[in-house]
This record gives structure tokens, C-alpha cells and sequence, in this order.
């Protein structure tokens, strides 16, 4: 019986190190899994040519606190759609074949305004 017991103690070290090593193995996976799945499968538009870089903005400008508010709350409290437009065009000028198209739309997804939506899929594609 002591003998049972002893194998039991020492072999009990060695299980728990061995679970320990495959969880933080599956643990490294599962993060190195998730960066590279978000960095592959981000919205991004990559866009060539010459001229000045340009960035591309989701809705109306604000102070930089999108993400945390609605749209349609900074669009309201910071910005009018007519301001925007102008800041658009402004950072715009350069292009010269331009063509700004603003949308009626309270989220970037445009669930409540489908056509725009599909529009920019095709456009994107």
C-alpha cells in the first residue's frame, strides 16, 4: 500500500507540469491564432496610385471618439452632414476624380439602409 501511495505522489508532480505545459501551449495557440484570424480578415481598403495618401472615413468626422459612440450621436453633436461633406472635400481636393457619396445611414453597416450597403460590397469587390 505505501508503495501505491509513494508512486502515486511522485507521478502526481510530473501530470500536473505536463497539464500545465499543454495548457499554456493551447493557450499561445489560441493568441497566436486570434492576432493572425484579425489581421487577415480586417476591413481595410488599400488604395494605389500617385497623387497624396488619403484615408477613408466610415462616417461623419468627429473628435475622435468614434467607436465608443454611435454614429449618429457624433454626427449630431459634433458635425453637421454639410460640415462634414466640406471637411471631406477638403481632405479630398487632391483627387481628382472624386466622387463623395454621403448616406442617410445612422450605422456604417447600413442595416437600415440596405441599397447602400450592397453598393459598397460591389464597389469593394
Amino acid at each position: 500500500m505505501k508503495t501505491i501511495v509513494l508512486r502515486i505522489n511522485k507521478d502526481l508532480r510530473n501530470y500536473i507540469c505536463y497539464f500545465i505545459k499543454l495548457g499554456i501551449s493551447i493557450l499561445l495557440l489560441m493568441i497566436y491564432g486570434s492576432a493572425y484570424t484579425q489581421k487577415k480578415y480586417d476591413f481595410q481598403v488599400n488604395i494605389n496610385g500617385k497623387g497624396t495618401p488619403m484615408n477613408l472615413i466610415t462616417g461623419y468626422s468627429c473628435s475622435g471618439a468614434y467607436g465608443q459612440k454611435p454614429i449618429f450621436v457624433l454626427g449630431s453633436k459634433y458635425e453637421t452632414l454639410e460640415k462634414s461633406q466640406q471637411i471631406l472635400s477638403q481632405q479630398y481636393k487632391y483627387v481628382k476624380k472624386l466622387t463623395l457619396h454621403t448616406t442617410n445611414s445612422k450605422h456604417f453597416n447600413m442595416y437600415d439602409q440596405p441599397i447602400w450597403f450592397f453598393e459598397l460590397d460591389t464597389f469593394l469587390k
